[in-house]
């Protein structure tokens, strides 16, 4: 038996009815904080599970776009970067 109960029942067995009163809220907040923590811990727990987690990333996920070098490596032969022409142009 909890001490809020104990508490509840000596009030009432000695007549101190006010008492008795104060002493039974506080068993019944004890008693629902006690079930809300429980539920809270329940619900976290099973938000935040492997499972549950995939189906969410799963369907707010888009494929990655590819990534391009910004600085290839090799030039293509098209450009005609001749070193001293830049700028120029001949005409046909």
């Amino acid at each position: 038996m909890s001490d809020h109960i104990k508490n509840f029942v000596d009030k009432i067995a000695d007549g101190k009815s006010a008492e008795a009163g104060d002493a039974f809220k506080d068993a019944l907040r004890d008693k629902v904080a006690t079930a809300l923590d429980n539920t809270r811990k329940d619900i976290a727990s099973q938000m935040f599970t492997a499972d549950t987690l995939a189906g969410v990333t799963a369907s707010y996920s888009q494929p990655k776009p590819e990534i391009i070098d910004p600085a290839p490596t090799t030039v293509p032969a098209d450009l005609n970067d001749v070193p001293g022409n830049e700028g120029s142009v001949e005409q046909n």
